[in-house]
């Protein structure tokens, strides 16, 4: 294993105890595993910083210490790597991830230095007055264990929300989460992910634009897929009989596809929602 993919895989290793502790209420020791964490991949981005070339890899481990860095507070770290990002040949979607990082750090500072007030509630109530807009263009089914499902009118791409994909594969949100992080900061290039995890690496995993009225992500189908198999085949079972319901999951979806699937509980339909578009509704 090369050095930098070494202390890529301390830095996710050191970011998930991190994340651990946090959920025990254990902040002291989350803000300390967090900034190793930090150290660790900010020290992997600066042994591939000259290498133009190596993308996405070298974009993917800026990005991934750069969000360390705005974890642990070090907001002119998180800037300058940003920019060293930037400075190379980053993908379409890994580029907008570091402008949206660069804003975050600086839209407050910006308004300020030009005497504009920072109103957190009117941009809060813009962000919902977005997602509103946004979730009316989406069918939605739930379950009754609470496995969520969502579809875009106009062109069927599906989902699932991370709790309700948690509910279908029966693990916990926050598993779901820590996983979604892991495999969205690995290498694309070398990295130790399963196989099924594998292609979706350093990639965005969720929906660009949609979310529910309640902010949440929704989680795109194909990785979706991916996870169930990953649940049903090759993770730790939480319990002595396996995860039984990750492979009943699994099973319902090798036959249609998760997508298609996913239509047929939210009730998708191409030729309908044509129709619709056709009658302006």
């Amino acid at each position: 294993m090369s050095q930098i993919q070494e202390l890529h895989k301390q830095a996710m290793d050191l970011a998930e105890a991190a994340f651990t502790a946090k959920l025990r209420g254990d902040l002291k020791q989350a803000n300390e595993v967090s900034r190793q964490a930090f150290d660790k991949e900010s020290q992997a981005a600066a042994l591939i910083a000259n290498q133009l070339d190596a993308e996405p890899t070298r974009s993917v481990l800026h990005r991934s210490a750069a969000t360390l860095a705005i974890d642990c507070g070090e907001l002119q770290a998180a800037e300058r790597l940003i920019a060293i990002a930037l400075s190379g040949n980053p993908p379409q979607d890994i580029a907008q991830e570091l402008k949206d990082l660069f804003i975050k750090i600086n839209l407050r500072p910006y308004l300020e230095r030009h005497g504009l007030t920072f109103d957190e509630e009117k941009l809060r109530n813009l962000t919902v007055d977005k997602q509103s807009n946004l979730a009316k263009e989406l069918l939605r089914s739930i379950d009754e264990d609470g496995a969520e499902y969502f579809t875009i009118k106009t062109t069927g791409q599906s989902g699932m929300s991370q709790s309700g994909l948690a509910r279908f594969v029966d693990t916990t949100p926050a598993a779901i989460s820590r996983l979604i992080d892991k495999v969205r900061l690995s290498d694309p290039t070398v990295n130790n992910l399963p196989p099924c995890l594998k292609p979706f690496a350093g990639m965005r995993l969720a929906f660009a634009e949609y979310s529910d009225t309640k902010g949440r992500v929704i989680v795109e189908d194909t990785f979706c897929a991916a996870v169930v198999e990953y649940y049903a085949k090759r993770s730790k079972p939480r319990q002595p009989r396996g995860n039984v319901k990750a492979q009943q999951a699994l099973r319902l979806i090798q036959h249609l596809g998760m997508r298609v699937f996913i239509h047929q509980k939210t009730g998708w339909n191409k030729a309908l929602t044509g129709r619709q578009k056709r009658l302006g509704y």
